[in-house]
Parts: C-alpha cells; sequence; structure tokens
C-alpha cells in the first residue's frame, strides 16, 4: 500500500485545553474524512479486521486476480473509479448474505 502523497500526520505536544478543542473542531469540522477503503486496508495490515472482514478481503482480492473469475479486472481496490464495484459495496453486498 503506498501512502498517497497529499496525506500528513501532525502531533501536538503542551496545549493549554481551550487550544487542544480548538484543534479538535477544526479538524472535525473542516477537513475530508479518509477514505473507507483506505480504512478498511488499515485495518487489515493493523490485524483490527474481523474474521469476517479477513474472508471478504481475501474473496474481494481472489475474484479480482484469478484467471478463471468474471470479476477479473472489475473490482476496485483503491478510490472509486467508474464501471468498477468498489470494495465498500462488494464488502456491504456479500456481508448481508
Amino acid at each position: 500500500m503506498q501512502a498517497a502523497a497529499s496525506r500528513r500526520v501532525a502531533i501536538y505536544n503542551g496545549l493549554d485545553q481551550a487550544t487542544e478543542a480548538r484543534l479538535f473542531l477544526d479538524i472535525n469540522t473542516k477537513h475530508k474524512g479518509v477514505p473507507k477503503e483506505l480504512l478498511k486496508n488499515v485495518k487489515s495490515i493493523a490485524g483490527t479486521e474481523t474474521e469476517i472482514e479477513a474472508n471478504l478481503r481475501r474473496l474481494f482480492q481472489f475474484l479480482n486476480t484469478d484467471e478463471a473469475s468474471p470479476l477479473r479486472g472489475k473490482l476496485n481496490v483503491g478510490e472509486s473509479s467508474p464501471g468498477k464495484l468498489s470494495r465498500i459495496s462488494f464488502d456491504s453486498a456479500l456481508g448481508r448474505a
């Protein structure tokens, strides 16, 4: 997994409570959230995905790479793109089944 060039991390230390509160509000109201696809990938790396999530991930990868799969090349492993099924939609549909 490659990190996007525009992603950044900031660590703040020694802030007073009012500054922490303003920073919290700024981050949680003005900034764009992390894409769900990225969160799923990070959960796998962090070892925090459930057994069901792990099974869905393996199935998604298999169906996207197996030469006999009718879904090969039609599944989107990154950000959404037209004409491809996202991992979020895949997990949602199969998770209910």
